[in-house]
């Protein structure tokens, strides 16, 4: 069983009592699961992977838990994140250097009241 079936399979039985009661959930046929588990998801079709990923709330590429979307980036941090990665070691290091700075300014803060009088 290579590394990423033999992770399935422990995924599965974490959250089920057994391959036989998650593949009934699943409605896969016990022996078609445990064959692919035996042999090697990676031969298995992709619609079938994803179906059963989609169950346990796993992504299908890394079998790692699946990002939900309260743990989504914003468009503003998803755009700012693409425009620092295009940046060298030293950009990368101006834009640190500056974040930190206006960090410390209190009218920069996100829960600064400012005094208007």
């Amino acid at each position: 069983m290579d590394e990423r079936s033999q992770k399935l399979k422990e995924i599965i039985l974490q959250k089920y009592p057994s391959i036989r009661a998650f593949a009934r959930e699943a409605e896969i046929p016990h022996g078609t699961l445990v064959s692919a588990l035996t042999h090697g998801i990676d031969g298995m079709a992709w619609g079938k992977l994803d179906h059963i990923c989609r169950i346990l709330d796993i992504n299908a590429t890394d079998l790692e838990p699946v990002c939900h979307v309260e743990n989504a980036m914003s468009e503003m941090e998803k755009r700012l994140l693409a425009y620092y990665n295009r940046l060298n070691d030293l950009g990368r290091a101006k834009v640190e250097e500056y974040v930190k700075d206006i960090s410390r300014i209190a009218a920069y803060e996100e829960k600064t009241i400012i005094d208007k009088s």
